[in-house]
């Protein structure tokens, strides 16, 4: 953790393998340490961090993301068979059983949506990963879905905070980065080329 009232951060211009490892590596400096599952979406340079940076750790793809990237590949007649479909297999007992019902349907999916089939056949171990644990702990590592809620809440307090007009830095995207105050209130604030967040007081 940063020093003073604000936490440290890590300013990163673009998701890449190199990016997401040093941002893990901090995050293990910091003292995170026995991570034995991950959730996140299919960035491939993301998974690949994950796995280095933690030798045997068990990548979960998030089912969210992968429903929609199937959906996508499913002509707009078939969808509610899809998510029926997608029900069965995401919801089953075990890996083996998920195996069980997509075989059981496979005949029908390569008839009415074979990009569907093939999407669901290439993400199917990653995405039913979380079956290999114990019951309890599967609804809440399935998906990204509580983090991404997150980012949303803070994305709503962005625009509706009543005073952030008079605080906002007009900067290109791409160098701007969110910061909280200790009241709670997020500001933009302008990222330097060094590095480091400079804080805006209330």
């Amino acid at each position: 953790m940063g020093s003073g009232r604000f936490s440290s951060f890590l300013v990163a211009f673009g998701e890449t393998e190199e990016g997401w490892r040093r941002f893990i590596q901090q995050l293990k400096e910091r003292g995170l340490s026995g991570v034995e599952v991950a959730t996140s979406d299919a960035h491939e340079g993301l998974k690949q961090a994950l796995q280095e940076c933690f030798p045997g750790l068990i990548w979960q793809r998030c089912q969210s993301h992968f429903r929609r990237n199937v959906l996508d590949q499913t002509p707009s007649g078939y969808r509610d068979e899809m998510h029926e479909v997608l029900d069965q297999v995401l919801e089953a007992s075990s890996q083996q059983e998920a195996r069980k019902r997509l075989d059981s349907r496979r005949e029908r999916l390569e008839e009415k949506t074979p990009s569907a089939l093939r999407a669901l056949e290439d993400g199917f171990y990653d995405t039913t990963a979380v079956l290999a644990l114990p019951e309890k702990y599967r609804k809440r590592l399935r998906t990204t879905n509580m983090l991404e809620r997150f980012i949303q809440e803070i994305r709503r307090r962005e625009v509706n905070a009543p005073d952030l007009p008079k605080h906002r830095v007009s900067l290109p995207a791409r160098r701007r980065s969110l910061c909280r105050n200790p009241r709670g209130m997020v500001h933009w604030t302008p990222v330097p080329e060094h590095g480091r967040i400079l804080p805006v007081a209330s």
